[in-house]
């Protein structure tokens, strides 16, 4: 089974249509996963496990498609222009304290009674250092991979140039969910008060989209593809339960890889 998302298939003949075929799909992680993926927010990076959840779904989904194609007895023949979607993760006592004119405060007492602000306060910090390490870090990594899969080329237009040589095709797609740390979220939340561009979701953006473009590289060059044509990007917001509280955002890159055979 043929599976693309072009206008025309290469290296065959449509002689027949039979009509679309679909599949879906709904899927759930456990409980402990969207607490790791809460953890994860407060430094930021990829969320491997909605990763692994979305990549699935979509395999299951397509999955479906394609057995629901060949139980119609559409054995061999290609589904052409797929587009998936995703509707939509010292010890001891303390010092005493002066504070206000009032003796005997501790500053176990006036921690306790301002533990909410000191928490938020170590989670910026926590969330800009690491953060920005976490970031800085992925950026070299994909760099360095660009680097490295530089030949294999991408292009938007549907039809591949004709050639007299045989070729066959196959779908390729690369996925990742990213997630922005605490910082830049707090900043962000500031940011809606006035309008105007958001720098700090743009990076995530950023990293997520030539991220995904990366995976889909790395799976054409698996199958022996240099060229990947209709490329095409999905981008989707994550949120982890009923408030969304979690500021994540998956990109999906998807095209079709033409693959030469192998002399």
């Amino acid at each position: 089974m043929l599976v693309s998302n072009l206008e025309i298939v290469p290296g065959k003949r449509i002689v027949k249509h039979l009509g679309m075929a679909q599949g879906s799909t709904v899927r759930a992680k456990h409980v402990g996963r969207d607490i790791m993926a809460g953890l994860k927010n407060i430094v930021g990076g990829e969320l491997s496990g909605y990763t692994e959840l979305l990549q699935e779904t979509r395999a299951e989904a397509t999955k479906r498609m394609v057995d629901q194609a060949q139980g119609d007895r559409r054995e061999r023949r290609p589904q052409r222009a797929l587009f998936r979607d995703l509707h939509r993760a010292g010890g001891g006592r303390d010092p005493r304290l002066r504070h206000g004119g009032r003796p005997g405060v501790t500053v176990t007492n006036l921690i306790l009674q301002h533990l909410d602000f000191f928490v938020f306060l170590v989670l910026l910090a926590v969330g800009y250092f690491a953060g920005r390490a976490t970031e800085g870090t992925h950026y070299r990594s994909i760099r360095k991979r660009e680097r490295m899969l530089a030949g294999v080329l991408m292009f938007a237009t549907k039809f591949p140039p004709i050639t007299s040589a045989p070729q066959t095709s196959s779908l390729v797609s690369g996925s990742v969910v990213i997630s922005s740390d605490y910082f830049k979220v707090f900043v962000a939340s500031l940011r809606k008060l006035f309008g105007g561009r958001f720098r700090v979701y743009e990076t995530l953006v950023d990293r997520a989209r030539r991220e995904a473009v990366l995976r889909m590289k790395r799976e054409a060059l698996r199958m022996g593809a240099h060229a990947i044509f209709n490329v095409k990007f999905e981008t989707f917001n994550v949120t982890m339960g009923a408030r969304g509280g979690i500021a994540a955002v998956e990109v999906l890159a998807y095209g079709t890889a033409l693959i030469q055979p192998k002399q």
